[in-house]
């Protein structure tokens, strides 16, 4: 795709980068129109998407998810608490659960990471009318899978950070008020104003994560990029915020139904059904604010002629 001299000179290209490579179009790829969407159209496509390729979204969550699920089912049947009629004593099975927890933790972080990639890569080539195999999918993200760590740990340790430093200034300032009950409403309204903060930086940051895996840019560029596209048009915000809203919804209500339908407190486990759901929703706000801005649909019908 033709980037701008002003886009090339904010945004410049890693070594190597091809942008006419990321959507280049072979003689076999089914004719794509991609056009602006709707809030209800990018809900509605990331149910079909997910629903016309359920079985890969499912096999490659499940398979990521998996020492999270150990984690869960052992936690029932080591921790006593959650066994019924028990006593709150750890033992040898409470010590059995943590030993058990510290070997899996790497692995369910890094489960999760190659997850999150490969979804975005395979639900972007899906968008774009390209076929490809849960295996092509994976061997792309191990080409871009560090970016999207250094974004991901970035962008945790940012949002982390600011808040402690935030909290820390307002709880100080806070008591030396000697009126509690006005030290009380300061902290409050503190907490909020910082609340508010941290969910603006997440909102604008939110992008990051698709500009490291479909763009292949390094971190700061990345955030630099979703800043600006979040924050491109009220269209561009209003979807940033409104569809990982509603999907989050829609995620809670499936999760609340099962953790009251599975017995034992294991209906969580279950939540690598509904994964992929935000993160395919994403990718499609990502590419809707890409259309809208960049005539990506202009220059992806051109390549098609």
């Amino acid at each position: 795709m033709r980037r701008s001299k002003m886009d090339s000179q904010q945004y410049p290209s890693p070594e190597g980068y091809n942008p006419q490579e990321e959507y280049k179009v072979t003689e076999n790829t089914p004719p794509v129109e991609l056009t602006p969407m709707t809030l209800g159209e990018i809900i509605d496509k990331t149910i079909n998407i997910f629903k016309n390729n359920f079985s890969q979204y499912i096999l490659l969550s499940f398979l990521c998810f998996l020492p999270n699920i150990i984690l869960s089912v052992g936690q029932v049947l080591l921790v006593p608490e959650h066994q019924i009629g028990s006593k709150p004593d750890m033992g040898l099975a409470g010590m059995g659960f943590g030993c058990l927890a510290m070997i899996l933790v790497i692995p369910a972080w890094l489960g999760m990471l190659i997850l999150t990639g490969t979804l975005i890569i395979f639900t972007s080539e899906i968008f774009l009318g390209r076929k490809i195999t849960l295996k092509e999918a994976l061997s792309k993200f191990w080409k871009v899978g560090a970016n999207l760590f250094l974004v991901m740990l970035l962008t945790g340790i940012a949002l982390t950070v600011i808040y402690i430093a935030v909290a820390i200034v307002g709880v100080a300032f806070a008591f030396a008020i000697p009126d509690i009950t006005l030290r009380i409403i300061i902290l409050l309204i503190l907490g909020l104003l910082v609340l508010m903060g941290i969910i603006y930086l997440a909102i604008r940051v939110s992008l990051s994560m698709y500009v490291a895996v479909i763009e292949n840019l390094n971190p700061i560029e990345c955030f630099k990029k979703s800043w600006m596209m979040v924050g491109s048009s009220k269209d561009a915000t209003t979807k940033a915020i409104l569809v990982p809203f509603f999907m989050q919804l829609m995620v809670i209500a499936i999760l609340v139904i099962l953790i009251m339908v599975v017995p034992f407190g294991l209906g969580g486990i279950f939540n690598f059904l509904i994964y992929p759901l935000p993160l395919i929703a994403n990718t499609l706000v990502y590419y809707d604010i890409r259309i809208r801005k960049e005539g990506l649909d202009l220059e992806y019908g051109r390549q098609q002629l």
